[in-house]
């Protein structure tokens, strides 16, 4: 297929916005000729953020029995948190919405 006939949409973050300028220049399409969405940001895990499972052990023990018994909607503290189900909910219109083929 063309690439031109696809859809091209990016997380607002900028390292997701230089991949896909990368990626359509090596494709010889225009750089910036794509569309960012929000609802594409990747999942947040509030204050666990940029933390790693054992590092949230040492400091707080117990405090990843929840996510390890239940993954799906667990939901870590802090502000702006999501669950794996929240993001699916946060995805799925976006998803429901695409009317061709789509590199994100």
């Amino acid at each position: 297929k063309n690439p031109a006939s696809f859809g091209f949409v990016a997380s607002p973050m900028r390292r997701t916005r230089e991949t896909m300028e990368l990626m359509r220049a090596a494709m010889g399409l225009d750089p910036l000729a794509y569309r960012t969405d929000p609802r594409l940001v990747e999942l947040s895990f509030g204050d666990w953020q940029g933390f790693t499972f054992a590092e949230l052990e040492a400091q707080h023990p117990g405090s990843t029995k929840g996510r390890r018994a239940t993954k799906w909607d667990f939901l870590p503290p802090g502000e702006g948190a999501e669950s794996y189900e929240m993001l699916l909910e946060r995805l799925k219109p976006w998803l429901d919405a695409l009317d061709r083929q789509t590199v994100c």
